[in-house]
């Protein structure tokens, strides 16, 4: 900093001064829902984000990278290992400087049975595969054929096991299960009778 001193205009020098901008980093919510074995892109809104910082997650199966920083948006590419735990959860981001900021962000699975693993008999009690996602606590599986009961015996978040009893008398053909979780969320897959 310089002025001119008195009326001789000599130049006086103080001396030097630090001058510290401050912002405040925040994270106000999170656009986008993160899904159980999936790779997804989601946005963190908020303020001071700058040269992409790291991201965080209290899920230790969780994976979050910056793709791209605005400034006040950060779009994170996030990855969810099977066998993660549903529901609310906390990413936090902090900058090069060691300032950080936490924000909560949403995990769900999404229910899918692509295909089933085995053929059910007529008469007979066997053990099917149901491939898919978002399985977990051991769903109910209903069947639209009458007469068949269907049990879980093991619940691999990607693959169920299940039981399958078919009385004598039934029809030969395709069927399908029905699978509901405890939530509600259902889906379908078809199924072989021979």
């Amino acid at each position: 900093v310089t002025k001119a001193a008195t009326t001789t205009y000599r130049v006086a020098y103080s001396p030097a001064t630090t001058v510290t901008f401050r912002f405040r980093l925040t994270a106000s919510r999170v656009n986008g829902i993160v899904w159980v074995g999936r790779t997804v892109n989601v946005s963190i809104i908020g303020t001071g984000f700058y040269n992409k910082p790291t991201i965080k997650s209290n899920e230790v199966r969780t994976s979050a990278v910056v793709i791209h920083d605005y400034g006040n948006q950060l779009v994170v590419r996030v990855s969810v290992l099977p066998g993660s735990v549903l529901g609310w959860h906390v990413f936090t981001v902090t900058l090069a400087n060691g300032q950080s900021c936490q924000v909560k962000y949403l995990v769900k699975v999404r229910l899918t049975a692509s295909r089933v693993n085995g053929i059910v008999w007529v008469g007979r009690t066997v053990n099917v595969s149901i491939i898919g996602t978002g399985f977990y606590n051991k769903p109910t599986i209903t069947s639209n054929q009458a007469g068949t009961k269907v049990v879980v015996v093991h619940d691999h978040g990607d693959e169920l096991v299940v039981r399958v009893s078919l009385r004598r008398g039934s029809s030969q053909g395709k069927y399908q299960f029905t699978i509901t979780l405890g939530n509600g969320s259902s889906c379908k897959v078809r199924y072989l009778v021979k």
